[in-house]
């Protein structure tokens, strides 16, 4: 387990992490997920070890860890750019921190090369240990520098942007892999991305960090359904963001009206709602009509297509519709149409936020839209 109290690193004048606080369970692999800048390396490097805070304090299993060197926290780090030894072979890359060990705790050369075998095994390249660096593909030196970091045993893995140097596919098929390899292995661990995507699809709870702080931490899912600020709403995913007025708990998205509950005795309040694109609803109109949108362009995305629409007001909003579905519509540029959201999140000038959600009859009923302009 690593407990992290009230961190906070400054470099000059600036500060790179204010009072941040996080636990990391045993066996628990967690996102830091942020734009540049926001500190999640910077905290990486301070629970490996490589830098130190100014004030708080980190502890490794209940133990203080503040003070301790990278070596004596027993962290393996995996850095975006593999940082291998090109004059050493894959072996020498992987046993290199086992043979410069003090001799007391160096293992036997036929230990080590039993480990060096296994681990080969396990980031799937047997038959290329006597290949330098230079003879491998990017996805390959990765797997090096994952099999170097955990042959020393540690008991926190720490990746840092693991596969921001390699190309689309071979990240992909990269992340699927070590999400596989963390199941079997269950070693703590924590890495850093940019990538959302990334951060979904392989971590057990994401931490969402902006300028030093942390803004939200959850579940991937928990987070991507209920962003706790509007940054987390932009920063995960796509999405539309619409400025707007709530009156009354009522709040006019694209020319529709929807209900937000929570807002019904906030007044007249100027807020901003935000609709992801698979929310949002496209519905040809036969002929132009006042403030109505107009379709622009049209993506193919496999089952998918990505539709770009443009307001009255100028604004481009992108909305989302199943291949069938949009052959069925029939859209084309230029033509005339409405925007119906089935639901949106609203955040207010202070923060307040709600859920708005267009209104309907009774519970469990089907809802029925109440449109401003059609």
């Amino acid at each position: 387990m690593i407990d992290i109290r009230s961190i906070t690193k400054r470099f000059g004048t600036f500060t790179a992490l204010k009072e941040v606080s996080l636990s990391v369970e045993p066996g628990e692999l967690v996102a830091l997920l942020g734009p540049s800048g926001s500190g999640k390396t910077t905290l990486l490097r301070i629970i490996a070890g490589l830098e130190f805070p100014d004030s708080g304090e980190v502890e490794f299993e209940g133990r203080p860890a503040t003070d301790l060197s990278a070596r004596d926290r027993r962290v393996g780090f995996v850095f975006q750019h593999f940082a291998l030894f090109r004059h050493m072979s894959v072996a020498d890359n992987i046993s290199f921190g086992l043979r410069v060990r003090e001799p007391a705790r160096r293992p036997h050369k036929a230990e080590i090369r039993e480990r060096v075998d296994h681990l080969l095994d396990m980031v799937q390249l047997r038959g290329l240990a006597g290949r330098y660096p230079s003879q491998l593909s990017g996805g390959q030196r990765q797997r090096v520098a994952l099999a170097r970091a955990l042959a020393v045993e540690p008991r926190v893995l720490l990746l840092d942007e693991p596969f921001g140097a390699l190309d689309a596919q071979v990240r992909k098929d990269l992340r699927r892999w070590l999400r596989h390899l963390h199941d079997d292995l269950k070693i703590t661990s924590v890495f850093v991305t940019h990538d959302q995507e990334e951060a979904m699809e392989v971590a057990d709870r994401v931490v969402v960090m902006d300028h030093g702080c942390i803004e939200q931490t959850g579940a991937p899912k928990d987070i991507y359904d209920h962003p706790a600020s509007a940054f987390v709403y932009r920063f995960l995913g796509n999405v539309n963001s619409f400025p707007c007025v709530i009156e009354d708990g009522w709040v006019q998205v694209a020319g529709a009206e929807l209900m937000a509950a929570d807002l019904a005795r906030a007044g007249r309040r100027e807020a901003t709602a935000f609709v992801r694109p698979h929310d949002l609803e496209v519905v040809p109109l036969d002929r132009p009509r006042r403030g109505a949108a107009h379709m622009r362009h049209a993506v193919v995305l496999g089952p998918m297509v990505r539709v770009e629409v443009d307001l009255a007001d100028g604004q481009t909003v992108e909305a989302e519709i199943g291949r069938e579905a949009f052959d069925r519509l029939g859209l084309r540029p230029h033509q005339p149409v409405a925007l119906l959201p089935r639901r949106a999140q609203v955040f207010l000038d202070d923060a307040v936020q709600a859920r708005a959600v267009p209104p309907h009859s009774g519970k469990g009923e089907e809802m029925q839209w109440r449109p401003r302009s059609m």
